[in-house]
């Protein structure tokens, strides 16, 4: 499967992030929403990941999206409100965590 975003949009007030994908041959969801706790939580760097493998949260508080950009055709970079702005979530993971 080789997902591609059509359409990103951050919440205005940076609460969550919807994605509509370009058609999908694996029957998947033409659209996504992923509340910004939820992405914060599973954020894919190193540091964020050893967190969580450790039982504890990779974050305190609440986390909005600050500014997401994309990072060439795999990917996107988000910024938070909490200063954390490394991990690239990748399309695929981005479905998957929108499954849950």
């Amino acid at each position: 499967m080789s997902l591609a975003p059509a359409r990103i949009v951050r919440a205005p007030n940076g609460s969550g992030l919807a994605v509509e994908w370009r058609p999908r041959d694996d029957g998947g969801p033409a659209r996504i929403e992923i509340s910004a706790a939820r992405l914060r939580a599973a954020c894919p760097c190193a540091p964020c990941k050893e967190s969580r493998g450790a039982g504890r949260a990779n974050f305190s508080g609440e986390a909005h999206l600050d500014r997401v950009a994309l990072v060439g055709r795999y990917g996107l970079s988000c910024a938070w409100s909490d200063g954390h702005a490394t991990g690239i979530f990748e399309w695929e993971a981005l479905d998957e965590i929108a499954r849950g």
